[in-house]
């Protein structure tokens, strides 16, 4: 079996036994909390070193419409952050201490989390939550927030924190020419950034259908 792994210092006390036992973390055995700890502390500068790029820009709830925003609880304003995506782990492996996507604020605080499988009849679960189908860019996904989210640690947006704030801090060099995590304020640039993200993903199940 292909193990991935992150930069050790993601990685809590008992993932490091199992790896170093020679098994495999049991995702199912990994509660919520366990992860959201180890991830404390974790910065732009560690994703970008263990390979994560940025393929958005901040993203928020300010373009959905108004009967989305009433059926999630949500206001407009509601962040989802800038997301790192590290396209190597796009696979059916479940590591819940090596998340595909990294959330970001505008002021480089880490927000959370997200998995992201090729989609399944049936989906994927972590956490005791189910994943579910994302249409724009052909993924299940279940999201998990570092911060607390008064709609829960599992949700899609989190109104407890914004994208209006200051533009997000990453080195000058982030790697593979992603967007520089400005506030999303307009359709045109979020459209733009899932046009990103579509074309990365679909670079990714091309180079794996020639291997």
């Amino acid at each position: 079996m292909r193990t991935r792994m992150l930069r050790l210092t993601f990685i809590p006390l008992v993932a490091l036994i199992a790896i170093a036992a020679g098994t495999a973390v049991n995702a199912q055995s990994v509660t919520s909390e366990e992860v959201r700890s180890s991830f404390s502390g974790v910065t732009i500068e560690d994703v970008l070193a263990a390979g994560y790029v940025p393929i958005t820009p901040c993203v928020d709830a300010s373009e959905l419409p108004g009967a989305a925003l009433i059926a999630l609880n949500i206001s407009s304003s509601a962040g989802m952050g800038v997301h790192y995506l590290n396209e190597s782990f796009l696979d059916l492996v479940l590591n819940p201490f090596e998340p595909e996507v990294f959330m970001f604020g505008p002021d480089g605080a880490l927000w959370g989390v997200e998995y992201l499988t090729p989609p399944q009849a049936n989906p994927a679960d972590l956490f005791g939550e189910d994943f579910h189908y994302v249409a724009e860019v052909d993924l299940d996904a279940l999201h998990l927030w570092v911060v607390d989210n008064p709609g829960g640690q599992f949700a899609d947006f989190n109104d407890a924190v914004s994208c209006s704030t200051a533009v997000v801090l990453q080195p000058a060099d982030t790697g593979s020419g992603g967007l520089d995590g400005r506030s999303n304020t307009s359709a045109a640039f979020w459209l733009a950034a899932v046009a990103v993200m579509l074309v990365t993903l679909t670079a990714v199940r091309l180079r794996r259908q020639e291997d």
